[in-house]
């Protein structure tokens, strides 16, 4: 059940992460800029599974290519889409087109005041349009407008009520892996804002009703590259942790990182992950699964949501040495993963205690990799004379193919140079 971690990212409603690069109208003698669609976002927008209403496919479609130094002249705005486009609803069109604007510049300045202008216009659409949208639509811009404090959780609240009732109306059941829409909808958007209005008792019942929907095998590519399994599941529990310890369940990833990031701990959270593990895990596996999956878990959320590979360490090297070091490969696989993400000494000089464990039969065909691995945590640790000594030995028996990879590892350590 050993995993590595992260996720793939989701389509976002009307698909607002391209919109981030997307540009807006300018008044009349604007000064602007050229900008030029990425060939990228053109095809994914070419693609009907990308599903987007008319004001969106207008905000993509069109030539504006523009974004100036100044705001642009709304009324301008409003008066030049009335012309050009006098089939479709105007007021919708020129928020859509406010929301993209102040989307940009709180990408480009991180200012709070474009924020709240970003905000202030999605709340206006939900509120003026929302009766017709799609759920998933009304849950995702709730989902953007309770992470700040900006006045407008109860109509958030307002527009979930409206996305389960259309959900519960709905023909089939759409599933994220093998939760039900209504469910998942529940223990998500639903559960975060409960958890921010302090109804701590409802968000955990629907975050525990899901967490046995979704399964630990599943797989999904992860930032770094990788496969992990068990996204829904780990993503699950998570959540029910960061509820358990006011952890703010509602907020996004950036905020978490600079709220918590060296400042929580596995050591310190333990007793809310021995909850997540004794009153929900136990409920669905046998002890000992429970244990290992509150480890995989604990591990997920300080790498993901906190981002923080020293937090994450500490779950880590516990998993490993309760369940995950069963022989060779795994040490050498674990060794390696710690070599590569943590730059703490004590927790390479676990990892190091490990990979010379592998050592032991000379015989191994394996040998080489093992030899690489500890050559590289030496290094990493400052001994590059063993480190040399070590890499000299993997390369004498490594595969021809791989000789040249290892004998640029031997290289960069000659030249000081990082190897991870």
């Amino acid at each position: 059940m050993r995993n590595t971690m992260n996720r793939i990212a989701g389509k976002v409603v009307g698909l607002c992460t391209l919109m981030f690069i997307m540009v807006c109208i300018s008044a009349s003698g604007q000064d602007t800029t050229t900008y030029k669609m990425p060939e990228i976002f053109t095809k994914m927008l070419n693609n009907p599974g990308y599903q987007m209403d008319e004001v969106d496919k207008i905000a993509y479609e069109h030539h504006w290519e523009w974004f100036g130094k100044r705001a642009p002249d709304w009324t301008a705005v409003r008066t030049e889409f009335s012309r050009k486009y006098p089939e479709m609803n105007i007021d919708s069109l020129t928020h859509r087109a406010r929301f993209i604007y102040f989307h940009i510049l709180v990408g480009e300045h991180g200012r709070e005041e474009d924020q709240k202008n970003r905000v202030k216009e999605l709340a206006y659409l939900a509120n003026t349009y929302g009766t017709g949208w799609d759920p998933h639509d009304l849950l995702s811009y709730a989902g953007s407008v309770i992470k700040f404090d900006f006045g407008y959780d109860a109509d958030a609240f307002r527009w979930i009520q409206m996305a389960l009732e259309k959900i519960k109306k709905m023909p089939q059941v759409h599933t994220p892996e093998s939760g039900g829409y209504y469910i998942e909808a529940k223990a998500s958007t639903l559960a975060s804002i409960l958890a921010k209005m302090g109804r701590k008792e409802e968000a955990l019942k629907y975050i525990a009703e899901a967490l046995p929907f979704y399964s630990t095998d599943g797989l999904y590519l992860e930032m770094d590259g990788t496969y992990g399994q068990g996204l829904y599941k780990k993503r699950a529990m998570s959540n029910l942790f960061e509820v358990l310890a006011d952890r703010g369940r509602w907020l996004g990833i950036d905020q978490k990182k600079v709220l918590y990031k060296g400042k929580v701990n596995f050591k310190e959270d333990k007793r809310y992950w021995h909850e997540l593990r004794d009153n929900y895990l136990k409920k669905e596996f046998p002890a000992r699964e429970a244990d290992s999956l509150m480890y995989i878990g604990a591990e997920f959320y300080y790498r993901t949501y906190v981002q923080d590979t020293v937090a994450w360490a500490k779950p880590f090297v516990e998993y490993a040495e309760t369940y995950g070091n069963v022989d060779a490969q795994h040490k050498n696989q674990n060794a390696w993963e710690l070599f590569i993400k943590s730059n703490q000494p004590e927790i390479l000089e676990k990892a190091l205690e490990w990979s010379k464990e592998t050592l032991g039969k000379k015989d191994d065909p394996n040998r080489y990799a093992y030899l690489d691995t500890y050559a590289n945590l030496h290094y990493k640790l400052g001994n590059t004379a063993e480190a040399l000594e070590m890499i000299n030995k993997a390369i004498v028996l490594a595969p021809e193919n791989q000789k040249a990879a290892f004998e640029e590892t031997r290289e960069k350590m000659r030249k000081g140079k990082k190897t991870w």
